[in-house]
């Protein structure tokens, strides 16, 4: 197979995929929220299980890095509960993420402009990056509703995935 033709038809599949996700997202934002909220919250999860695990076979050998190796499972298992069961903590995690969040779109929509501008005269991703980038520190400044975040991230996802 040609190698230009896997990577169209990756590009088309990750293009429509964002298409797809940015729609769910703009019907349903709330749920969206709770949904990753959820799946957060089983990561955590099964990593602080993982340091049980850990903490349980090394407490012989090294009494230091099992009792280390519990606190952190502790600590993962009360984060895990909070994720999974309370939309507020997930509220304050995505408020603290926007920052985050609206730098690495700057920083890619400018890194893409700056690169297509040898390849192509016009980039939709690097110019929808820097635009979203400032919505969503614009609305970790002003709005505090992680509903109005799933909306920005929806039509980001649209607007990239086209």
């Amino acid at each position: 197979m040609d190698l230009a033709y896997i990577e169209d038809h990756k590009s088309m599949i990750s293009s429509i995929a964002m298409i797809i996700i940015g729609i769910i997202i703009l019907i349903c934002p709330s749920l969206t929220v709770q949904a990753i909220g959820t799946i957060l919250g089983l990561i955590v999860l099964l990593v602080a299980a993982i340091f049980l695990i850990f903490a349980i076979t090394q407490i012989i050998e090294s009494p230091v890095v099992g009792v280390i190796s519990f606190i952190v499972s502790l600590i993962g298992l009360y984060f895990s509960w909070l994720l999974i069961f309370d939309l507020g903590f997930v509220t304050a995690i995505f408020s603290l993420l926007l920052y985050l969040i609206g730098i690495v779109l700057l920083f890619i929509g400018a890194f893409n402009l700056v690169t297509t501008r040898y390849y192509a005269p016009f980039s939709m991703l690097g110019i929808s990056g820097i635009i979203f980038g400032i919505l969503f520190l614009i609305s970790a400044i002003f709005i505090r509703t992680p509903n109005v975040i799933a909306v920005i991230l929806g039509i980001w996802l649209i607007i990239s995935g086209i």
